[in-house]
């Protein structure tokens, strides 16, 4: 087995093992072992992903096939059954290692490391100190697992297990009603993502496709382009069958990432500790709908990629607009991390793939700093979470302010001439691909609608940005409205390392470090991935390794598949195509900076001297109904509430009472 495999496995393994061993032995350590174990294992797997990320770069060889960045993927699968073809169609394990699963592995080991180091010292004092540690290796371990894992079925599972670790971090603290209820409420919408999954499998095993990527992309790469797709057996899959398989495998996966209308659940997580929340929303759940989209965008459709636009766009809109009322310091943070994801969404929509993936990325790491601040304040504040009871905390906690500045900076996506943090780039890349989408389907004679999925955003970046400037303002700026609280707050040492860290992580990801290359490479090892089935195996011919090839663009120029030797790069994109990416560049640059900046600067202004302008301007009449709409989340919550939850008890106290006069054992009658 190549190095890079057994490193990624070992990485896999250690939080699993760390896991065991916390919840066999965990109770018995003193209270800051427990969480030392916990670090020691997931230290010791970023380091197995480090080394094997540094090997892949490099490039390998194993029995006589090439493997690295740029190269090919290692793919294990399991080899089909003669007897039971489609069981092991659904069933296919082994392993898919690329760039971009390196890369999240990276991510996820280093995040994670750090939630865990923050939380050893910020959850010291909890009675259940051992748990906390067992949970957040065990869904470490899953997302690793996920990662490496080279079927569908394998995914959607682990996927389960990430719910389920997911939910039982958010309700850690399960005394508490509200914790308990948004635990309960998080497994309660993962079915409706189930159903979701079954259905689309269901499709996609009718027509006998088999689920390991390399293959499903092979039989189905061609759908992102409108091609006719023709299977090994020679049957062809309806157009209508393959955008309907798509499209439900995606709203399982939306499930995940909390895009409309599912995104109840992220608001949610503001129960949880903050150690917990960053974990759900960057690490675990939220990561892994995304990475499953990518991995199914060469299978979806042109009529599903516009669906997940439109579902993008309509998440980044509702979920910014909520975030400027919020008055929880990890509920604005919540509602933001919807937003990312849905610009996440909306990339892939667009066929921004690159831009997808490169967001997914950076968005662990400034959302996780932003958490993990957030957790450092209520800290300091004793527990309060309610941003009206801030003010000021930058004398008290300087580091913190500014990690935090940084964070939200990143997440605005502010930057100036080309420099900037990390969400300037991803938001850049983006919006640059929507706006170029919108000039297409314009010169193609369709709907002028289109430009909206770049106005959208556009618009939705203000309020971004003014909802970060705001929650910076009333937590850091101005006068204390809780002397008490301002008293005792102080910055705690153990706290601020991985704060600096993600601070410095933020600052170098979008332009020092050339993570988008990664991301690029992918597309490139997936196209010989593809090209490696169709010359070893005579089932696929090589023209659907072509039209693959040709479904999935990138920025860069690859070889055309004749292996003659007058073969010559071709470039990717045609001149109007090119054209549209020019204009778009220019737009985003304009568009998202003024949009950006004039968020941030009217949130600065008008917080300047506290919450006293903002509490004036909503007792105005109209502005009033908008915020009281707007705090309580557009109602949504009292809307699921009524459609879904009173129903739902309703019909599980008429099964228990069923259930329970059918097991009812009938009294004896005694004659006196």
């Amino acid at each position: 087995m190549p190095l890079p495999a057994v490193l990624l496995i070992i990485a896999t393994l250690l939080p699993l093992v760390a896991w065991v061993v916390l919840v066999g032995v965990g109770r018995r350590m003193d209270r800051p072992l427990a969480g030392a174990v916990g670090a020691a294992a997931l230290i010791a797997s970023f380091v197995c992903c480090f080394w094997a990320l540094m090997g892949w770069v490099q490039t390998g060889s194993f029995r006589g096939l090439q493997y690295g960045m740029r190269i090919a993927p290692i793919a294990l699968v399991a080899s089909p059954s003669a007897r039971h073809p489609r069981w092991s169609a659904l069933f296919a394990g082994g392993i898919y290692i690329d760039s971009l699963s390196l890369a999240l592995m990276v991510a996820v080991s280093l995040g994670t490391m750090l939630v865990n180091l923050f939380a050893i010292r910020s959850m010291r004092r909890e009675p259940r100190f051992a748990r906390f540690f067992g949970l957040l290796s065990f869904c470490c371990f899953c997302t690793l697992a996920m990662l490496l894992c080279g079927s569908l079925t394998w995914t959607i599972l682990l996927m389960e297990l990430i719910g389920i670790a997911s939910a039982a971090l958010i309700g850690f603290r399960w005394s508490r009603q509200e914790t308990r209820r948004a635990a309960l409420r998080m497994l309660a919408v993962d079915r409706v993502g189930d159903i979701a999954f079954i259905a689309g499998g269901a499709i996609l095993l009718r027509y006998a496709v088999r689920l390991s990527w390399p293959e499903m992309w092979l039989s189905l790469g061609g759908a992102g382009a409108g091609a006719r797709i023709i299977l090994p057996d020679g049957h062809v899959m309806p157009g209508a069958a393959l955008t309907a398989a798509g499209a439900l495998l995606c709203i399982g996966a939306m499930v995940r990432c909390a895009q409309f209308p599912f995104e109840l659940w992220a608001a949610d997580t503001a129960e949880g500790v903050a150690p917990a929340a960053a974990m759900t929303l960057a690490l675990t759940r939220g990561l892994a709908g995304v990475y499953l989209i990518a991995r199914l965008f060469p299978i979806l459709t042109p009529s599903a990629r516009l669906f997940l636009a439109i579902v993008g766009v309509t998440t980044i809109l509702m979920a910014s607009l909520i975030a400027t009322c919020m008055t929880g310091v990890k509920q604005v943070l919540a509602w933001v991390s919807v937003a990312q994801l849905g610009f996440a969404v909306l990339a892939f929509g667009v066929n921004s793939w690159i831009g997808a993936t490169f967001q997914l990325f950076s968005y662990g790491f400034f959302q996780v700093l932003l958490f993990l601040s957030a957790g450092a304040v209520i800290r300091a504040a004793r527990g309060q979470t309610g941003l009206m009871h801030y003010g000021g905390l930058s004398r008290r906690m300087p580091v913190t302010a500014a990690a935090a500045a940084l964070g939200a900076f990143a997440a605005a996506g502010t930057g100036f001439s080309g420099i900037g943090l990390a969400g300037y780039y991803t938001h850049g890349l983006i919006l640059l691909h929507a706006a170029a989408f919108g000039d297409m389907a314009r010169a193609t004679g369709r709907s002028a609608m289109y430009a909206g999925l770049f106005v959208v955003p556009c618009i939705a970046s203000f309020f971004i940005a003014f909802a970060l400037a705001r929650w910076w303002m009333l937590t850091f700026v101005g006068r204390s409205r809780d002397q008490r609280l301002y008293d005792h707050a102080r910055e705690v040492p153990a706290l601020l390392w991985p704060l600096i860290i993600l601070g410095i992580l933020v600052a170098l990801i979008g332009r020092w470090l050339n993570v988008n290359d990664l991301f690029e490479g992918s597309i490139l090892e997936a196209r010989e991935s593809v090209r490696m089935i169709t010359d070893h195996g005579a089932v696929h011919s090589r023209e659907a390794a072509r039209v693959f090839s040709a479904s999935w663009p990138s920025d860069d120029k690859v070889l055309d598949d004749d292996d003659t030797a007058d073969s010559s790069p071709q470039p990717v994109f045609s001149q109007p195509v090119a054209d549209a990416l020019d204009r778009g560049e220019a737009r985003s640059i304009r568009w998202a900076g003024f949009s950006v900046w004039t968020g941030i600067a009217i949130g600065l202004a008008v917080y300047l001297p506290g919450p006293g302008i903002s509490r004036r301007f909503t007792r105005i009449a109209p502005f009033s109904w908008l915020h009281a709409w707007l705090s309580h989340a557009m109602y949504f919550p009292e809307l699921s509430e009524s459609l879904f939850g009173v129903p739902g008890r309703g019909i599980l106290q008429l099964l228990r009472r069923t259930f329970a006069s059918l097991t009812k054992r009938p009294q004896r009658r005694t004659d006196v």
